[in-house]
């Protein structure tokens, strides 16, 4: 009874403090009032909302031009236990939307729903409905509904109010600046129209009347941020700023003007994001004091003299076809002229061009069709292409002639993606002779039989409330068809691949509505169309689809290929790979090349992102296996899928980045601030020497080469454990490139089970015995002993050299990997929290997680490292690594993800249930701070045949004084021994500074040590260990070892604790204690490895006490306790609660009573011991 109050009066609570605060907005964002056409708010009508089944209607004015639906909601109205939001949105009885309102935001949003012409054609007004899906679904609370014109352009130029810097008669001084900010407008959900896309225009005209000056300097500031007068230079970010400086000439009568074409502004061309999002143009004039400067009119030019547009600059066609291309004229000048096309010609042509009409008169202003045709003659092979120019010239200013360039191909028949007709006969001829071949076939065919071709479901929203279309991980249902078809030639395969492609690109209901259709992330999203792109291609020449189906498909492609072409821009690492690997395919599959081409080679596309990301020893700049291999495999697959079409990609070799800054924009003046500050300390570079000029696709898979153990597994780095890289990894390696290296990595797998690539029969050959190798790069040296029996050989590895951007860790001089008889005692994810939560970053990668020295208990900063030795021979390997670095509290809370996430660290701790204390003073989200001085680092590593030596020198560059501690990360302690050994404490955590990651390392065991120190572990791996809350991997059996510390001999502390392993065990927690009804405490936290409620009342009089625990949801681990719970009498007497006559409503049972956990095991809350606890866990969890 007592919860049940408490749910309701938090309620309404909430409820209240929600419409106060609507109450007190009253109205819509300033962006949407100028174009508001009617609107109605709360203040007017209160929260409107309604039961299950019920609707809401509106009759709302309307105007004449297209416009828009807004509807404001709020992120704090959450569908309670049983109620879900669900409901359609119509305007005059048109659909607009499904609606379910599971946005995951702060405060008041706003949802913009684009209104068909077609809704508003009769009368001026419409009847806007809100109704319920079904009888179960209900509408969520409605704060405002408004229509709203759309902004159709941009470029408000005439608006003075939009201006900086100018006197009421558009005035300036002659020394002074005045600036054009673009106003904001609606959010539409498919274009921005709040900035100016400069790459759309051609140049921007300013005509000027001067007075009392000469020609004066200018300099004009085009920026992505709105810039104020006085500071238009004051900037987050230099490279959100594009600059040219240009004279302005006083002519007759003090006439100025200014042209600016856009092409000459110091703008990268593989930073061109920034050009297509201005927000503010800024002139500054340098003229003399005393003159004036007045601005007559401003507008932007579309093209130089004439605007050029095709529908498309590539097509194919059949022997024999005409290809036609409509061409769209724009007469930009003032005065009409005439426009004249010309074919020029190289030499060799053998696609027939002409172009009709080869003249055309327009007026000022005016938009014609030409049409370019092009016939694809007899003899050209499939795929065999040409490119046409199309010349324009126009009268008014010859010396603006220009040209257009078109791509013609000779159709490529389907297949082509993934193997020809050729090759698929391959495929299905290896199915029959090969075992498992066939047996992978089999498997092929029944996963394609199982998947069940999903329904577009009314709504669905993503962990960030962006509305989808389905599951990403309906691509492998929708691949195992699409490939089921190629095998079987059974029809009902490539009829469910073309059901599922019909539902993703509906026009009305499809991605044309959602820009979305996976759930995840665009990294997701790019190889989920990519896999829509090959499965499209793949059912082709089933002849199944007509020509509006194709076309719809196309629909979409093109959809998605403008969305990621757009905005090319630096960074991205492996999800711009995939972006634009979708891009690739979808252009592929629709055979346009001029897409294909611009999408391989334009700036910051996928050859840049390859050369410049590829280090110039072969590992990808993530520095991580997964990321090396998926990478290459992605590289690799381009290149095949190109070959039928005469490019030669797997073969090329391409330039190294000299600078080895792939993403140059995070690698200023401003770095190691901005990365403190910005990007929660992670660095951008890629450290070590350039060994060769020129990376190639196939350097890739080299590099890794040398690394495989017996089994052709490799060791963890940075995200990522260790795994095998033998086998299938290898296949389409062998395939693309035949190297009898990777021949023999794929014959160490016990089967075959790539049926698309592998090679049925592959040499006999045996890798090499590699005694070491190193990647100064990637910064990984590695050292094996001598021994003949692979398997006895002992492999430990170093790191030093690149970051890895996002995916870095902190943990230059550390061991990455020790391994023996195909196990290893640490890699990087072994305590592992994926991206989301806060112990990933704060955590995870920081170097209190690492086999290595600290300092202070802080973070290594990142900073260049190097190997200075490496050795083999027949006695012992040996390596050092070093390298010079300040040391940091990690970043503050981990990663920041979005404005849609938590807006501090201690919210990150509500929402992920996982409470860390929060000091009264603290850095910014993020944000790294407590810098030392930099700290010199040196480790010395000899391998032998019995065991490793370590050896460590570390010495602050100012000489100050410091904590050094050296760590390992073993599980399976057996026992500490010394030659001289003393116990000193048990405490809760490794340290209790908040700031620290240190607090996350509990259960501490201190000792005093003197002598040499012996550190006995036993590692046990396989189904019978229980590794659980871990990522290890590793051959079945036990791994044992010592370690041993030789020196300092000295008297000295050690210590063992527990790592913060995962086991799902955070949930959040409500507790209350009662006496005879009376509340006496309460309190709330999330309940993990850390987190505690502490309770001391007065029960005085109290005859009967209630101790009650909620929890939101359910856990499959039981960890709740009130733990050494007493009364204290007066006279200083203790009783145990658990003594007491105990009445159990809803609690689990301990079946190992009240002296163990749930699991048998000690109770540990926050890393203090307790001798005995009552069980605490509920049986039904919520609340």
């Amino acid at each position: 009874m007592i919860n049940t109050m408490m749910k309701k009066i938090l309620l309404i609570v909430a409820y209240s403090l929600i419409v106060l605060y609507v109450s007190a907005q009253s109205t819509l964002p300033e962006r949407y009032v100028p174009y508001i056409v009617d609107a109605i708010y709360t203040s007017d009508d209160h929260v409107r909302t309604s039961g299950k089944g019920e609707s809401l209607t509106y009759r709302m004015k309307t105007d004449t031009v297209p416009q828009l639906l807004v509807v404001q909601y709020s992120g704090e109205n959450k569908p309670g236990k049983g109620e879900n939001f669900l409901f359609n949105i119509s305007v005059n009885g048109t659909l607009l939307y499904t609606e379910g309102l599971n946005r995951n935001r702060h405060g008041l949003f706003e949802v913009v729903y684009p209104i068909p012409a077609e809704a508003l054609k009769n009368g001026n007004s419409a009847l806007v409905r809100f109704e319920a899906y079904d009888q179960s679904a209900s509408i969520g609370e409605i704060y405002a509904v408004a229509i709203v014109r759309q902004k159709l352009k941009t470029g408000l130029f005439a608006d003075k109010q939009n201006w900086q810097g100018l006197t009421n008669d558009w005035t300036c001084a002659s020394d002074d600046t005045f600036i054009y900010t673009e106003p904001d407008g609606p959010q539409h959900p498919y274009t921005d129209n709040s900035v100016i896309d400069l790459m759309s225009y051609y140049g921007l005209e300013l005509n000027l009347k001067l007075s009392g000056t000469n020609d004066i300097p200018v300099e004009i500031l085009v920026s992505s941020n709105a810039l104020k007068f006085g500071e238009p230079e004051k900037i987050d970010n230099p490279f959100d700023t594009r600059k040219i400086r240009l004279t302005l000439q006083n002519q007759k009568n003090g006439a100025g003007r200014l042209f600016i074409p856009f092409s000459v502004f110091d703008t990268p061309k593989a930073s061109q994001s920034t050009i297509r999002r201005i927000k503010s143009i800024a002139v500054r004039l340098f003229g003399k004091h005393g003159g004036k400067v007045k601005l007559l009119s401003t507008r932007l030019i579309e093209g130089n003299s004439v605007k050029v547009v095709a529908d498309s600059y590539s097509k194919s066609g059949e022997a024999g076809e005409t290809v036609v291309y409509p061409v769209w004229i724009t007469n930009c000048e003032s005065k009409s002229q005439t426009v004249s096309f010309s074919i020029p010609k190289y030499g060799w042509e053998a696609f027939p061009v002409t172009v009709e009409p080869a003249q055309i008169e327009l007026a000022p202003g005016e938009k014609r069709k030409v049409e370019l045709q092009v016939v694809v003659p007899p003899g050209i092979p499939a795929g065999g292409r040409e490119k046409q120019v199309l010349q324009i010239l126009p009268s008014a200013n010859p010396a603006a002639v220009q040209t257009s360039t078109f791509t013609t191909l000779r159709s490529m028949p389907h297949p082509f993606t993934i193997h020809t007709t050729e090759g698929w006969e391959e495929v299905r001829a290896k199915a029959e002779k090969y075992d498992w071949a066939m047996e992978r076939k089999k498997r092929y065919v029944q996963d394609a039989e199982r998947w069940g071709v999903p329904s577009r479901p009314p709504y669905a929203a993503n962990s960030d409330g962006i509305p989808y279309l389905c599951a990403t991980t309906h691509e492998y249902g929708l691949m195992n068809n699409a490939i089921a078809w190629q095998l079987t030639r059974k029809t009902e395969f490539a009829h469910k691949v073309k059901q599922f492609l019909l539902m993703i690109s509906d026009y009305q209901t499809g991605f044309p509505l959602t820009r979305k259709a996976s759930n995840q992330a665009s990294v997701q999203e790019g190889h989920f169309f990519q896999h829509l792109a090959q499965a499209y291609d793949l059912i082709m020449d089933a002849n199944i689809m007509n020509k509006q189906e194709k076309a719809q498909i196309e629909y979409t492609f093109r959809l998605y290929i403008d969305q990621y072409l757009r905005y090319k821009s630096t960074g991205g690492a492996n999800w711009a790979v995939s972006q634009l690997t979708g891009v690739f395919f979808c252009a592929l599959a629709i055979q346009d090349f001029n897409l294909v081409d611009e999408v391989l080679y334009a700036p910051s596309c996928l050859m840049d992102k390859f050369r410049t990301y590829t280090m110039p020893d072969g590992w990808w700049y993530e520095c991580t296996v997964s990321y090396n291999l998926w990478v290459a495999s992605e590289y690799i697959q381009i290149g095949l899928a190109l070959n039928p079409f005469g490019y030669s990609l797997l073969t090329e070799k391409f330039p190294v980045d000299y600078n080895l800054t792939p993403e140059y924009e995070k690698v200023g003046a401003n770095e190691r601030e901005e990365s403190r500050n910005l990007h929660h300390g992670h660095s951008f570079r890629i450290r070590g020497p350039i060994h060769q000029p020129y990376v190639t696709i196939k350097m890739m898979s080299d590099a890794l080469l040398p690394f495989l153990d017996y089994r052709g597994w490799i060791f963890g780095i940075n995200d990522a454990t260790e795994r095998e890289v033998g086998g299938d990894s290898f296949e389409m390696a062998y395939y693309a490139f035949r190297d009898p290296r990777y021949a023999a990595f794929i014959r160490m797998s016990p089967g075959r089970n790539d049926l698309i690539y592998g090679v049925p029969e592959l040499p006999e050959v045996e890798p090499g015995d590699v005694r070491g190798a190193y990647a100064d790069n990637a910064g990984a040296l590695m050292l094996r002993s001598t021994q003949q029996e692979p398997r006895e050989k002992i492999q430990a590895v170093l790191k030093y050299g690149t970051h890895g951007g996002y995916h870095g860790h902190f943990d230059r001089t550390a061991m990455l990997s020790l391994m023996r008889y195909g196990r290893s005692f640490y890699n990087p994810e072994m305590v592992w929290y994926s991206y989301a939560p806060y112990m990933y970053n704060f955590y995870v990668q920081s170097s209190i997680s690492k086999n290595m020295v600290t300092v202070d208990l802080k973070q290594q900063e990142t900073d260049d490292s190097k190997r200075s030795l490496f050795y083999t021979g027949d006695l012992f390997q040996a390596g050092c690594v070093e390298g010079t670095a300040a040391w940091s509290y990690p970043a503050y809370g981990g990663l920041r993800h979005s404005m849609r996430g938590p807006r501090d660290f201690k919210e990150k701790t509500e929402w992920e249930a996982r409470y860390f204390p929060v000091p009264e003073k603290h850095p910014g989200f993020g944000v790294l701070t407590g810098f030392t001085e930099p700290v010199f680092q040196r480790r010395l590593m000899v391998v032998t045949d019995d065991y490793v030596v370590l050896a460590d020198y570390d010495k602050s560059t100012e000489n100050k004084q410091h904590r050094f501690d050296l760590l390992f990360q073993i599980k399976g302690l057996l026992g500490l021994s010394a030659d001289k050994k003393e116990f000193i404490s048990h405490q809760a955590q490794l340290d209790t500074d908040a700031l620290s990651a240190a607090p996350l390392v509990t259960d501490i065991n201190q000792y005093s040590v003197t002598g040499t120190l012996k550190a006995s572990f036993l590692t046990k791996f396989g189904p019978e260990a229980d590794n659980r809350g871990t990522r290890m991997y590793g051959e079945s059996g036990n791994l044992y070892m010592d370690i041993y510390n030789a020196w300092p001999n000295i008297q000295r502390i050690a210590y063992t604790g527990r790592a913060p392993e995962d086991h799902g065990t955070q949930r959040n927690l409500k507790y209350m204690v009662e006496g005879d009804g009376k509340l006496l405490a309460e309190g709330s936290f999330g309940a993990w490895i850390l987190g505690e409620g502490k309770v001391d009342v007065d029960i005085t009089g109290i005859r009967k006490l209630t101790l009650s625990s909620a929890t939101q949801h359910a856990n499959r681990s039981k960890t709740l306790f009130w733990a050494e719970a007493v009364l204290e009498t007066k006279d200083g007497k203790q009783i145990r609660l658990a003594d007491l006559p105990v009445v159990k409503n809803n609690v689990q049972d301990n079946p190992f009573g009240n002296i163990k956990d749930y699991a048998d095991g000690r109770i540990n809350i926050s890393g203090e011991n307790y001798s005995w606890g009552l069980p605490a866990e509920p049986v039904n969890a919520g609340f």
